[in-house]
């Protein structure tokens, strides 16, 4: 083998152990981005439900008091 042919050989060992490096950091980073994803989804959902539970109440009392003015004109 020549010294040329080894040198090869171990510069295709470096560039396949890189591509593979950096296919698990890539994994890594897709599910770290994945999980943040899930926290925020979840963040989200809590802010929008506390919302939605604000404008009933908002919509409940705002219907009592029409409700009362109703009554209070019959």
């Amino acid at each position: 083998m020549s010294v040329q042919s080894v040198n090869q050989q171990l510069a295709d060992l470096k560039l396949a152990d890189f591509a593979r490096h950096i296919e698990e950091v890539n994994i890594d980073f897709k599910e770290s981005i994945m999980k943040n994803m899930d926290v925020i989804k979840l963040k989200d959902t809590a802010d929008l439900q506390q919302r939605v539970d604000e404008v009933k109440h908002e919509e409940q009392l705002a219907c009592e008091k029409l409700h009362k003015e109703y009554v209070k004109r019959e």
